[in-house]
């Protein structure tokens, strides 16, 4: 049986209502391949631990930046080449969008990328994770995909970014 907009309470229409934007938000592709701004952003850098350092990868650079969400670590040799990288990017949420303070409110979507790079820069493995939440009933949706060949392209260019901006 349809239910008719006159028998929805008014917190009822406005969960509604902002379940549909962060639908549509979700549904946009997160910056998480995006180039680096050319300003802003914060970067550090740390030594890799023991078991790091025995799978050849002796620093992390980690470059931060809070709006949007987003960081990336790239892990080098001692050649300053890539090992490893990782890249996270979180959306808005109904709550960080200021529409909804419940605690049902769904989750902001989250998309990761991590690759693994060969001594000559290619890129040996690779996924990217994408999870969409929702605060009815805890569901939440993850998809897991190999990289496609224009996300291994923005994984190197990416990862030479970090490198150059954070390592220098």
């Amino acid at each position: 049986m349809p239910i008719s907009n006159s028998a929805l309470r008014p917190g009822a229409t406005l969960l509604l209502c902002a379940l549909a934007r962060v639908s549509q938000a979700q549904s946009r592709a997160l910056p998480v391949l995006d180039p680096l701004p050319v300003k802003g952003g914060v970067c550090h850098t740390i030594p890799e631990s023991p078991s790091s350092r025995r799978l050849g990868s002796v620093r992390t650079a980690l470059f931060d930046l809070a709006s949007p969400d987003r960081g990336i670590s790239v892990s080098v040799d001692a050649s300053a080449r890539p090992v490893y990288f990782s890249a996270r990017a979180t959306g808005a949420s109904a709550v960080t969008a200021g529409t909804d303070t419940s605690s049902t409110a769904p989750a902001p979507p989250r998309e990761i990328v991590l690759a693994f790079f060969e001594r000559d820069g290619s890129i040996r493995s690779g996924e990217r994770l994408r999870r969409t939440g929702s605060g009815v009933a805890g569901a939440s949706t993850e998809t897991k995909r190999p990289l496609a060949r224009t996300d291994t392209t923005l994984v190197k260019k990416l990862a030479a970014a970090v490198i150059a901006r954070c390592m220098r």
